[in-house]
């Protein structure tokens, strides 16, 4: 099978993403011939990845899009239709912030050719804090996308691996609701600010609605299980909202 690696960064991210390329770079094991690699920028990126040394590998594609107002929601809605920018059976999605910190094939992630649909209850005495706000903001952003309530938080685990098939089905489900294509059924004019996050009107979640349809639809195609915090997960997310700084020297040590 083939996979396709995508990611959708922005300017202020760069520093970030630079890490995350050199992660997957030192660590994805399978043959790049069997791998397709797409990182979507914005167009004010023109210019600053080579400056980042983002584009120095030679399996990497770079496509530059004009952002919305809302670039958080087209950032999820790339995202959401990364199975037809990148054409593969699978999708494997990461953001700028997240790393991959150890030797990891497409094998790996797969379990008997299933890969892994993980969830945490809304009671889940693990991270309660993030479950409370997954439920508040997520759970009407489901509501307002797809009309269907989630009664499981499909964010908890930082890998997000899918079929592409997944994906389709999950924008079909927006469109069926909105009666409009996935496109304009989630576009957002609302300029989002961090501070604002729990307040912004967000008209969907990519990975909350990948998983919804996911496990109402292709159940048969995913090893559906509780997350497991304490498991070895070969991605570790670090938060771009955070300083970059503060950071950094962690993660040249990963890299290092």
């Amino acid at each position: 099978m083939k996979v396709g690696l995508l990611c959708k960064s922005c300017k202020k991210d760069l520093p970030w993403l630079a890490y995350a390329v050199r992660s997957f770079e030192k660590n994805w094991r399978s043959p790049w011939t069997e791998t397709r690699w797409t990182i979507v920028l914005d167009n004010d990126c023109r210019g600053l990845a080579a400056v980042h040394d983002i584009t120095r590998s030679g399996h990497i594609e770079v496509l530059y899009t004009e952002p919305w107002p809302d670039r958080y929601a087209h950032a999820m809605a790339i995202k959401a239709c990364a199975d037809r920018i990148l054409g593969t059976e699978l999708v494997f999605l990461f953001d700028s912030d997240m790393m991959l910190v150890r030797p990891t094939t497409l094998e790996d992630l797969l379990v008997e050719v299933k890969p892994r649909l993980q969830y945490a209850r809304w009671d889940s005495a693990y991270d309660s804090e993030t479950r409370g706000v997954a439920r508040q903001v997520w759970g009407q952003a489901s509501i307002r996308s797809t009309g269907i309530p989630l009664t499981r938080d499909w964010l908890a685990s930082p890998v997000w691996l899918f079929w592409g098939s997944t994906l389709a089905g999950a924008r079909y489900l927006v469109e069926k609701e909105h009666r409009l294509p996935f496109w304009a059924a989630v576009y957002s004019s609302t300029i989002y600010h961090p501070s604002r996050f729990l307040e912004h009107p967000h008209t969907f979640c990519d990975i909350e609605n990948i998983g919804l349809y996911g496990s109402l639809a292709e159940a048969d195609r995913y090893v559906i299980e509780e997350f497991d915090p304490n498991q070895p997960l070969p991605i570790v997310q670090h938060w771009s909202y955070s300083d970059f700084g503060s950071v950094e020297k962690t993660l040249q040590k990963i890299l290092s």
